[in-house]
């Protein structure tokens, strides 16, 4: 089994600055971090572009604009770690734990990010566009205002996901289940991609209930259940 580089590791430990640094004197060379134990370090925009990651310890850290971009991170693990602006695009990090993370801002863009569980993680504002999801968790997570255009959600957990004026276009939906999803009228359902959907966990109640939607049904009536709630809301106001 791969561990941590004891030498990389010891150098790590001397600050940011320091580390930051040797990556600049050595830039061909690929830090070696698996199963490295970080818990709790405070590391502000530590570069850490490409680095061997896998299975690492990031829990309760703080990594604001920390820079994975390219890094291998399968089933590293983030749980409560503050990643504000955080650089995670064309990363590894499938089956990874981001449970209750604050990612608001970090950026995702062709991230493969199958199996990853972000459960109640804040991602407000965060940019998932050409991500891979397939099979990731998002049940409880905070998406609002957050880009997930041409992302690939088949077969994800969308429950009790707050998804206000996010964008979705052109995203691929299949198989995911969106119970208790909270989406408004601004939230972009423009072009998905979607043949079957599941309104309850545990794939339970297909949508259509069987056989696939038409191109652009999924679309369409989601479009239409959000307007007619909106205009019922407005009409409510004004009684």
């Amino acid at each position: 089994m791969v561990m941590a580089n004891k030498e990389h590791l010891a150098i790590l430990r001397q600050g940011v600055e320091v580390w930051n640094q040797w990556r600049k004197d050595n830039p061909n060379l690929i830090p070696e971090l698996d199963e490295a134990n970080l818990e709790k370090i405070g590391f502000y925009e530590i570069n850490f572009a490409g680095a061997n990651l896998r299975q690492a310890n990031f829990s309760e850290a703080h990594l604001k604009r920390a820079n994975f971009k390219r890094a291998n991170l399968k089933r590293a693990t983030f749980m409560h770690t503050f990643l504000k602006g955080a650089n995670f695009s064309e990363a590894h990090l499938n089956e990874a734990f981001f449970a209750g993370a604050n990612l608001s801002k970090a950026k995702f863009i062709k991230a493969n990010l199958r199996d990853t569980d972000f459960s109640g993680a804040f991602l407000s504002g965060a940019d998932l566009s050409e991500a891979n999801l397939y099979g990731a968790s998002l049940n409880g997570a905070r998406v609002n205002a957050a880009n997930l255009s041409d992302t690939c959600l088949i077969k994800a957990e969308l429950m009790r996901v707050e998804a206000l004026s996010t964008n979705f276009a052109r995203a691929t939906l299949t198989g995911a289940c969106i119970q208790d999803w909270n989406v408004n009228n601004i939230t972009r359902l423009n072009n998905i991609e979607c043949d079957y959907i599941y309104l309850r966990q545990g794939q339970q109640e297909r949508r259509p209930s069987s056989g696939n939607f038409a191109l652009g049904e999924f679309t369409r009536r989601y479009l239409e259940y959000l307007l007619g709630t909106a205009n019922s809301n407005t009409s409510r106001q004004s009684c």
